[in-house]
């Protein structure tokens, strides 16, 4: 199992995964959020590449509209 912090809250994962799995099963559109893992912006580009490890920091930003 592999445990992160994912916006702030913990969670687990069974097995090894992409920011690009994690974002579909969290329900993210991925072509509308930033993410950054460690404190690092992930290049949406990247996201299918970059995998999540044991103790990683995740945190996706979406944009809200209003005022």
């Amino acid at each position: 199992m592999i445990k992160l912090s994912f916006n702030g809250e913990i969670e687990t994962l069974e097995s090894p995964c992409s920011v690009q799995d994690l974002l579909e099963i969290k329900g993210f559109n991925a072509d509308k959020v930033a993410v950054a893992m460690n404190l690092e912006f992930v290049p949406r580009s990247d996201f299918s590449l970059c995998m999540i490890d044991k103790d990683c920091e995740l945190d996706v930003l979406a944009a809200v509209q209003g005022g």
